[in-house]
């Protein structure tokens, strides 16, 4: 129980006696009264005091989210999706077509999420979050002979990433994230019948090059983890078959955190979904560690190689070798995986170790690629061996060719740039490349026929205001 002491206000009077006296104002004595009536209530009565703090909280406890209004609900559930044709299969005749939503459900968004090194991982369908909630949810495939789109069929609650064109450009290849888990799937591109490749679990994590978009415009990347075969398999990405069960966490402590400052100033990134502990490492682990796998239709995974922490894979113009980049430990509590040790080696279609083209170690502050390191590593198209970027002499940016058996030290020069080069891409037949190169801030389109020695470079698209919506000359397609 609380006391309160009130001062009063009082008047001074002489009453006729001459004799002077204080009496209580007529609000002093409500004051009193009132208090002398609470003394006397019981405490349930008191307790009626609190009666608009109660009524808030009822209300706060009873805030439900709530639909808009009919036109603003009916504004956000358009379709805000068009057709753009830059996704076209190898022999030019079928183009994908994607249809992508930005909507989603408070119980899509409100499963269970492990948030790991920067990676939103859903362990109940090991992929990533946004592969469960939103994303693709449609395909299409548009016939330029027959000048019309055929729907693909696709099961019920299905999301769609890493879309591939078969060698032949007959079908399409891609996962699709159905509610349990994923699968590789195909489409025949002139039916649009799709139908699944094998029942393997697909783990979507590291490897998946599907990312979060809120445009209704999606971008086509090339996938990196679904490739198809001159034979007509597909390699790609499974749960190892032995995983057993997610790592428990051990309730008692095995030893204090800490945190530990390097001997030399690194500047690093904040980021809001760092490993935490040791637990937290082995999830990330469990979640990413992935076995490479052939799959062909009724018949069982073939293993290639270990499994590894897989995030990406390559295959060579003449299907007979494998370029892969994967995950080491240890693992880094202040930057994301993006930053953790990895490994770029060619693997035989086995999966047996042709050679090592790179190590990266841990690091905690900078790029991927730094100094004079390797760019923009990719497989020719001609199967003429390895293609990547790296700085030469001053500030020569140099494109260079790598022949089996995948020698950083034997790789030749085959095209040089006074300005550096962005990316390179290649005639179907190799005998030309493309590049894109940038000065002061401005990029332009080079080109460089092979076929010469040396080769000189041209500049097929003058340098331009990237940003410029009347000099900006569009994406470079090749043949």
């Amino acid at each position: 129980m609380f006391f309160t002491l009130m001062w009063t206000q009082s008047a001074r009077v002489d009453n006729p006696t001459g004799h002077p006296m204080i009496i209580a104002s007529k609000y002093a004595r409500l004051v009193a009264a009132l208090m002398i009536a609470a003394l006397a209530m019981p405490l349930e009565a008191q307790n009626n005091t609190t009666a608009p703090a109660d009524e808030s909280a009822r209300e706060e406890a009873a805030v439900r989210y709530i639909q808009p209004p009919a036109p603003i609900g009916e504004f956000y559930h358009r379709d805000p999706n068009w057709a753009t044709l830059n996704a076209p299969s190898p022999d030019g005749r079928y183009f994908i077509v994607p249809h992508a939503t930005q909507l989603s459900t408070l119980e899509l968004m409100s499963r269970p999420t492990y948030r790991l090194a920067e990676l939103e991982i859903r362990p109940a369908t090991d992929r990533l979050w946004h592969l469960d909630t939103y994303g693709i949810d449609g395909l299409r495939i548009y016939d330029m002979t027959a000048r019309r789109f055929r729907d693909v069929a696709l099961p019920e609650s299905t999301f769609v990433s890493d879309m591939i064109w078969s060698p032949d450009g007959s079908k399409i290849a891609f996962l699709a994230h159905l509610p349990r888990g994923s699968q590789v799937w195909t489409a025949d591109a002139a039916t649009g019948r799709a139908s699944r490749v094998s029942d393997a679990r697909v783990l979507a994590t590291l490897g998946t090059s599907a990312h979060v978009n809120i445009a209704p415009q999606v971008s086509m990347r090339t996938p990196s983890m679904l490739q198809w075969t001159p034979e007509g398999t597909l390699l790609t990405f499974m749960v190892p078959r032995d995983r057993g069960s997610e790592p428990a966490r051990n309730r008692i402590p095995v030893g204090p955190m800490m945190r530990q400052t390097r001997p030399e100033p690194v500047l690093t990134r904040t980021f809001p979904n760092l490993l935490n502990d040791n637990h937290d490492a082995d999830l990330f682990e469990f979640y990413t560690k992935s076995q490479l796998v052939e799959l062909a239709a009724g018949k069982a995974p073939k293993p290639l190689g270990e499994p590894r922490m897989y995030e990406s894979i390559a295959l060579s113009a003449d299907g007979k070798h494998v370029l892969a980049t994967y995950l080491e430990r240890p693992f880094s509590f202040i930057v994301s995986y993006r930053s953790f040790p990895s490994e770029t080696v060619v693997l035989d279609r086995d999966g047996a170790l042709v050679a090592t083209i790179e190590r990266q170690a841990l690091r905690e502050g900078g790029g991927r690629f730094g100094g004079g390191g390797i760019r923009s590593l990719a497989w020719r198209p001609d199967g003429a061996g390895l293609s990547f970027l790296k700085r030469g002499n001053g500030s020569t940016d140099q494109v260079m060719r790598m022949a089996a058996p995948f020698d950083t030290a034997r790789a030749e020069v085959v095209a040089t740039s006074p300005d550096p080069i962005r990316n390179v891409t290649y005639s179907r037949d190799g005998t030309k490349a493309f590049g894109t190169v940038t000065k002061s801030g401005r990029s332009g389109i080079a080109y460089w026929d092979l076929g010469q020695s040396p080769a000189e470079r041209r500049m097929l698209v003058d340098f331009y205001h990237p940003d410029s919506l009347f000099t900006n000359p569009g994406s470079l397609w090749t043949d």
